[in-house]
């Protein structure tokens, strides 16, 4: 019976090994259309968002306010993802993480302004709303960041003082 499981561990290994190898293969390719597609949508954001306005106006909620918001939701957006491809470029993969990040939060703004103005049924705060969201994208990323990292330090901590302590040393 353990020959067998044993078998089957070197087995769920050799296919984990060879899943990541394809992974860090297939990564500059998903990156190159990551790129793209950012800097194809969100000028499409953009031109969405004004043609709304000319043509729907006011009376359909796409005031001028939310072009603008969408300009700066698209800046933020390119700029964080041109940063994260600089980084990775130069070889610097942490920072690349943290850059890629930061752009990710500023991908789902659009679903997070859907998700609090519908979950809360705050529609009639909606431009408030959409600006926040904006603002709060890089800082709040920034955040989830800073805690990872806190969390991540904090149980290496915790395990070198278990070690130590197992090895008979004072911590």
């Amino acid at each position: 019976m353990g020959w067998r499981l044993r078998v089957r561990c070197s087995w769920a290994f050799a296919v984990f090994r060879s899943a990541a190898a394809a992974v860090r293969q297939a990564a500059p390719r998903s990156g190159c259309f990551c790129v793209a597609g950012v800097l194809v949508g969100a000028p499409l954001g953009i031109y969405i968002q004004r043609f709304n306005e000319i043509h729907q106006g006011a009376s359909a909620g796409a005031t001028r306010s939310f072009t603008i918001a969408a300009v700066f939701q698209a800046a933020i957006w390119i700029f964080c993802t041109l940063m994260a491809m600089a980084f990775i470029l130069k070889g610097k993969v942490q920072l690349h993480r943290q850059w890629m990040t930061r752009s990710f939060a500023c991908a789902i703004i659009f679903l997070e302004v859907r998700a609090i103005a519908g979950i809360f049924n705050w529609g009639q705060f909606i431009e408030a709303i959409v600006w926040s969201c904006v603002a709060d994208a890089v800082p709040l990323a920034d955040l989830v960041l800073y805690l990872e990292e806190f969390l991540r330090s904090r149980a290496a901590t915790a395990k070198a003082g278990r070690s130590a302590v197992l090895a008979g040393r004072p911590a």
